[in-house]
């Protein structure tokens, strides 16, 4: 797994700022928990509990002692079998109270005794060109976009929009570009009412011209044919 392009071991944590924009990219199977604490509790705990500030200025990460984190993911585990299992004992404001005590006490413990790594410059510029990235796509949310225009929009090199992509995202920004097409097809094809040459209408307007390589990618990222999607909204 990839943190903000920061490679993440099965003994690291991140630690964000509320709010900051984060990004995940993994290579296979992978799984990771998330806990929020106010940044008021956060300042009132960490002192007291690791004896030192722990809210970043950027994105910070820790590599923590093996048998801390599995006191921590024990916990965790604990939490998520008692909302699946006994969810009356989670509504408990004694038992929840207790619960949500000692997870904070065992996350501060573990960024407290971890070994610390902040953000370098070099990782700060390639999240604010990501964020860069987000806001363009934010702003164009109902059309295509494309590499050059990206790049020009930016202010980057298509080899530098590539390295940080690459680092941060884990794919290229050409391939980046082209999974956000077929989500905005999926998307609009979910929303249409079915009709003739409906897919064909859709999968042009976002740019895919050759309709059987265009099948077989969408089959593959979304494990459905497109005219699977466009029926399920007529069955509805």
């Amino acid at each position: 797994m990839r943190c903000q392009g920061a490679v993440l071991g099965p003994d690291d944590l991140a630690l964000f700022s509320a709010a900051q924009p984060a990004w995940h990219a993994i290579s296979g199977p992978s799984q990771f928990a998330i806990i929020s604490l106010s940044k008021d509790m956060l300042s009132e705990l960490d002192v007291a509990l690791a004896g030192q500030p722990l809210i970043p200025p950027d994105t910070m990460t820790a590599q923590v002692p093996p048998s801390w984190m599995k006191r921590l993911r024990s916990l965790h585990a604990a939490a998520i079998h008692l909302a699946e299992r006994s969810p009356k004992l989670i509504a408990d404001p004694d038992a929840i109270r207790g619960l949500e005590a000692s997870l904070t006490e065992a996350m501060i413990t573990c960024l407290a005794r971890g070994h610390m790594r902040t953000d370098t410059a070099s990782q700060r510029r390639r999240t604010l060109i990501i964020k860069r990235l987000r806001e363009l796509e934010e702003a164009h949310r109902d059309r295509t976009l494309y590499l050059t225009e990206v790049c020009q929009a930016i202010g980057v090199s298509q080899r530098t929009l590539t390295d940080i992509c690459q680092d941060v995202l884990g794919v290229s920004p050409r391939r980046y570009l082209f999974l956000r097409r077929l989500h905005l097809v999926h998307r609009e094809l979910r929303e249409s009412v079915p009709g003739r040459g409906k897919i064909t209408e859709i999968a042009t307007k976002y740019g895919f011209w050759e309709l059987g390589r265009f099948s077989v990618a969408y089959h593959s990222v979304f494990g459905e044919s497109p005219s699977a999607t466009l029926g399920r909204h007529a069955s509805c």
